[in-house]
């Protein structure tokens, strides 16, 4: 497995294989899954954020998720939630395909940008365009309290 980390090929995809229970060219038809997959600030009060966030979005859902935070550089982690379900169980793909709805629209509300995206949301749907997901945050970057000029940006 630490070959696997360090990024030794492997052609039997073994990592793969122990976390999913299944190989990756057979995952389609063993085991539907589904990821969401935002970026998140390497910040103490974000970190916390993305986790009740997450924990949020999950209640109820059918199929225990697969949750890693990976530290990508000093600014920023990758949050992977993994959505596993059985395929041909029509009650069980609603409920994931649902739980990623409401994981993309509460971290979208929260400002959090998803790396990858999906068919089904292809953007934030909270955000209208990009610019303005990103002069909302270097608005709160620079004017962290709201006192210069409130809602003329």
């Amino acid at each position: 497995m630490q070959q696997a980390y360090a990024g030794d090929p492997d052609p039997h995809d073994t990592l793969f294989l122990r976390k999913t229970g299944h190989c990756a060219r057979c995952l389609d038809q063993a085991r539907g899954l589904l990821l969401f997959l935002p970026i998140v600030p390497f910040e103490g009060a974000a970190v916390r954020r993305a986790a009740a966030l997450t924990r949020e979005c999950l209640a109820g859902a059918t199929t225990p998720p697969g949750i890693t935070m990976n530290v990508l550089d000093s600014d920023a982690l990758d949050h992977v939630v993994t959505l596993g379900f059985p395929p041909e169980n029509p009650t069980a793909v609603r409920d994931a395909h649902r739980t990623l709805d409401r994981l993309h629209e509460a971290f979208a509300r929260e400002g959090f940008t998803v790396y990858r995206t999906d068919i089904d949301h292809p953007t934030a749907p909270t955000a209208t365009e990009p610019e303005a997901l990103l002069r909302g945050r270097l608005e709160r970057a620079l004017d962290p309290h709201g006192v210069l000029a409130p809602g003329r940006h």
